[in-house]
């Protein structure tokens, strides 16, 4: 043979490699690659087409029957590959010549010797005369031919990619279509194509045994191995209750049948029966996820309050005093292992389990804020939408104090009593409530109103001043206030600042009073403004903790400028030339006048303590200047009673009108600068307020000229004609001064008047009724002390 002849005529040399042993390696390589590149081929056929038909099937519902015809020409396709590309391939003979060529292409360096060897070696090719030429030939081809790269010429890679994809399409196939695959075989072998094999059964049963949450649905469906037009029937029961058979809803195209639990409560047993023959027995077990089915609360107080603990059952918001601690009870369903108390405002508190089901957490009332109850069980489950519950703290509120009686300022004479009443309520119990008083600005003095015992929730107490008892003269002034304090707050609760007045006892001084004389029963506008300013100082002190310090600031400001107002037109009246001549006049109007520096000196002094702030510091100083005050228009309404008894009623001429100016100067401030609940008025109210009070005193100055009209009148040869005209132009101030009046009540309807605008024009308008008065009474010089009040 070919072979045998090219391996005898090979040198010793050439024995381990020859040319033809480089021939049939390279044929085995090259007839491997197609079998292996075939085979993929084929399975990949393979697999496109059952992939296919699965498809048809289990996405477009395509019967079993349609998909069992489709897969002919699906088998016929794969039947093509595998002549094709695997068994052609095997049988096809290639010769060495066909090798030869092969390799001279890849290998052009080998300059066609391989086949020229293969050509020589064919019978008669060559004549036996030239046997040692062809020797020489044979040796030069067997050397080129140890240097052949026979692994590499054969490129085997695109072999190798298709048997990897072939692989994984198998086992994607397998993967995903195996439950495909079942139950197309069932439904294949109830079409009746075929025979079943004998391990499968006559029906199938989905899901199971199977595990659902209570309340949730579910589907049971019963595949069966042929169709039928029997009855399916499923047997269950819930819990230990009795078995129940239902038949199952047929579905539409396919031998299955269905049946659903709408919603799972208790574990289930069911199994299926048909045609004789039962199903396994399967089990739907429930779980539960962890609820809440109920929140106690208990309140536990603080110690200063004195009260017991309190429980609220069945309640989930929480509202109570601020600073309580509350305990949250939480009942559960009973399969929460771990809990705790979600805050949102980011806090977290675990919950403390007690058995049975029963978590205890606490929670302490600070701030407003919302909380959930998260609940975990065994099996990480946690509750789902918990509800949202609320805490409220409410803040323990100061005490509810109210002076009851005399509840203003009062006057009274050296030996009368003055009883002072009071009472005070606290949510959560008062400690004290007592009064604390001042004579003259002195030290303070603290007493009891009530005895208090325990917590009680409200207190009424009173004390009688038994003025006697005090040895106090016309000028004399206690003030005083009331203390509420309960067992929480560190500062206690204070009522308005009250004055009791004390002045002169003189039956006709009080009967003077009445008949409208200068001074009556009121005090001065100088002691009605320092009073204010006391007012206002105490009121900033007790709100100073509420008022933001810019507010605070300028509120002190305001103070501090309408005491140094108030002082220095007091210096400035008395120190005027003026009165330093007038007021010489007799020893009375001197003790007044001293009074008055007296109280400038306190006003200094109040002023030093104002202006740092210290509030409380400047009372005294402030109350020694209302009793100097006080003490002066004391003596100055003695010696007006005094003249009046003297003259008859037709007043004191000159120094009488300035002693009753400088007692009635009203502080020259808006009160809405000091005094801190009264609203500011606007320019345009400030406006209007100036103009009217040029109208009052242009109607005081007209009513001046018609007094001295009036005098000289009594001196005229004709006085009637006189009288009548001055009365005409009396009727015709009086109509003025009521249009004034409307006019200003209309403003202060409108809030265009601030409080103290209201009583200044108010006080004006009733100066120019009263000297009205004493005009028509005959009474010129009251007359002018009047007018002269009103224009002041």
């Amino acid at each position: 043979m070919r072979s045998s002849r090219l391996r005898g005529s090979r040198s010793p040399r050439q024995a381990r490699y020859t040319a033809q042993q480089v021939i049939d390696e390279v044929r085995r390589r090259w007839k491997r690659r197609a079998l292996l590149q075939g085979a993929a081929l084929t399975l990949l056929a393979l697999l496109f087409g059952t992939a296919v038909l699965l498809v048809l099937y289990g996405a477009f519902g395509v019967r079993a029957e349609v998909v069992l015809l489709a897969s002919i020409p699906v088998g016929l396709l794969v039947l093509g590959v595998l002549v094709a590309f695997v068994i052609r391939p095997a049988l096809r003979r290639i010769d060495d010549r066909q090798v030869a060529l092969f390799i001279e292409e890849r290998l052009p360096d080998l300059e066609d010797r391989l086949n020229s060897v293969v050509e020589l070696t064919e019978p008669g090719a060559v004549p036996a005369a030239q046997n040692a030429l062809l020797k020489r030939l044979f040796d030069d081809a067997a050397q080129r031919a140890r240097t052949i790269p026979v692994t590499t010429l054969v490129d085997r890679r695109r072999a190798h990619l298709l048997a990897y994809a072939a692989a994984a399409g198998l086992f994607l196939l397998v993967l995903f279509g195996a439950s495909t695959l079942g139950d197309f075989r069932l439904a294949l072998s109830g079409s009746g194509f075929g025979l079943p094999a004998a391990d499968v059964p006559r029906m199938t049963v989905r899901p199971g045994d199977v595990e659902v949450e209570k309340g949730q649905a579910q589907e049971v469906v019963v595949t069966l191995r042929e169709g039928t037009d029997r009855e399916v029937l499923l047997n269950y029961r819930e819990g230990d209750g009795p078995w129940r058979k239902v038949p199952m809803r047929p579905a539409l195209g396919r031998p299955e049948y269905i049946h659903e639990f709408p919603g799972v409560q208790a574990p289930t047993q069911y199994f299926v029966e048909y045609d004789r023959q039962a199903s396994d027995t399967y089990t739907i077990s429930v779980y539960d996820y962890p609820q809440v089915t109920r929140l106690d609360l208990r309140y536990v107080y603080p110690a200063y309050t004195g009260l017991p603990p309190r429980d609220e059952p069945d309640r989930g918001d929480i509202r109570g005093l601020q600073g309580a601690t509350v305990t949250v009870t939480v009942t559960t369903s009973g399969t929460a292992e771990t809990g705790a108390l979600v805050l949102d405002a980011g806090g977290r508190i675990p919950l403390t389990p007690l058995g049975d089901g029963r978590f205890q957490g606490q929670i302490t009332l600070r701030e407003r804020d919302r909380y959930t109850v998260e609940l975990v069980d065994a099996r990480a489950r946690q509750n789902p939408f918990p509800e949202t519950y609320l805490i409220t703290p409410e803040p323990d509120e100061p005490p509810r104090l109210v002076v009851t009686d005399p509840q203003q300022d009062v006057r009274v004479n050296a030996i009368e009593e003055v009883r002072v009443a009071a009472r005070a309520q606290d949510d959560y119990g008062l400690k004290a409530l007592r009064l604390r008083y001042a004579i003259n600005g002195g030290a303070e003095e603290a007493l009891d109103l009530a005895a208090v015992r325990g917590r009680p929730a409200e207190v009424e107490g009173d004390h009688l001043f038994f003025l006697e008892d005090f040895a106090l003269e016309p000028g004399d002034v206690i003030a005083y206030y009331v203390e509420a304090e309960d067992h929480f707050h560190p500062e206690p609760v204070l009522s308005d600042l009250y004055f009791i007045e004390v002045v002169p006892f003189d039956l006709e001084y009080e009967q003077v009073a009445n008949q409208g004389m200068p001074g009556g029963g009121q005090a001065g506008g100088t002691v009605l403004s320092q009073q204010q300013i006391i007012a206002a100082t105490w009121n900033l002190l007790r709100r100073r903790a509420e008022l933001p310090e810019a507010e605070f600031r300028s509120l002190q400001r305001g103070l501090v400028q309408a005491q140094a107002n108030l002082k220095r037109n007091i210096e400035e009246r008395i120190g005027s030339t003026a009165f330093s001549l007038e007021l010489r006049a007799g020893e009375e109007t001197r003790q007044i006048v001293e009074h008055l520096r007296a109280a400038t000196v306190e006003m200094e002094a109040a002023l030093g303590e104002l202006e740092p702030g210290r509030l409380r510091e400047a009372l005294a100083p402030e109350r020694r200047a209302l009793n100097q005050l006080l003490r002066a228009d004391a003596l100055n309404k003695e010696r007006q009673v005094a003249l009046n008894r003297q003259q008859g009623g037709g007043g004191g001429g000159a120094v009488e009108e300035r002693m009753t100016e400088l007692m009635d100067l009203e502080l020259d401030i808006a009160k809405d600068k000091y005094e801190i609940q009264q609203p500011a008025a606007g320019p345009q109210a400030r406006q209007q307020m100036d103009e009217a009070l040029e109208q009052i005193r242009d109607l005081a100055r007209r009513q001046q000229r018609l007094a001295n009209q009036s005098r000289r009148a009594l001196q005229d040869e004709d006085p009637r004609r006189q009288v009548e005209r001055l009365q005409r132009d009396q009727e015709d101030l009086r109509r003025q001064t009521e249009a004034l009046r409307q006019a200003m009540q209309s403003m202060a309807r409108d809030g265009r008047l601030s409080r103290q605008s209201q009583e200044s024009l108010q006080r004006a308008i009733d100066q120019m009724h009263q000297a009205e008065r004493a005009l028509r009474r005959g009474q010129e010089q009251e007359a002018m002390a009047r007018q002269q009040q009103a224009m002041n």
